[in-house]
């Protein structure tokens, strides 16, 4: 009987070591993720406040909206876009798509291909100093 009484008892604490060990493991995790939105949320506010981050974001309301919504509301197929195609890619396509989709770039026809190939072509005649600006918004 006794040796029951240890056997209850030994669960029985293991059990409340277990719960408090996971409890402890989530309240740390929780924290750690809030900390990591919160660095992410301080990096885009401190990053809206660039001139560059500002001239950008000009630029794509003055040239770019009219397709693409604004960045950081709803669905927008330049979300992620540096995921997919790197930097000078990119300043390519928005300045010469057309030369692209005629020596039959894959990329560039199929992305025209899923806009309904509409006859929107990007040949913006950006310098670079705008291109940059364009990146730093849209990164």
């Amino acid at each position: 009987m006794k040796q029951l009484k240890n056997i209850i008892f030994i669960s029985s604490s293991l059990l409340l070591l277990s719960i408090f060990v996971i409890y402890y493991l989530l309240t740390n995790y929780n924290l750690d993720s809030k900390k990591v939105e919160a660095q992410k949320l301080e990096g885009i506010i401190s990053k809206k406040e660039s001139k560059l981050f500002e001239k950008g974001e000009t630029i794509f309301i003055d040239d770019c909206k009219v397709c693409h919504v604004m960045k950081y509301r709803g669905h927008n197929f330049l979300n992620d876009i540096f995921k997919r195609v790197d930097s000078s890619y990119f300043k390519l396509y928005i300045t010469k798509q057309d030369s692209l989709i005629k020596s039959d770039d894959k990329y560039a026809i199929e992305t025209k291909k899923n806009f309904g190939n509409n006859g929107m072509i990007h040949s913006f005649k950006y310098n670079n100093e705008e291109i940059k600006a364009l990146l730093d918004y849209l990164k």
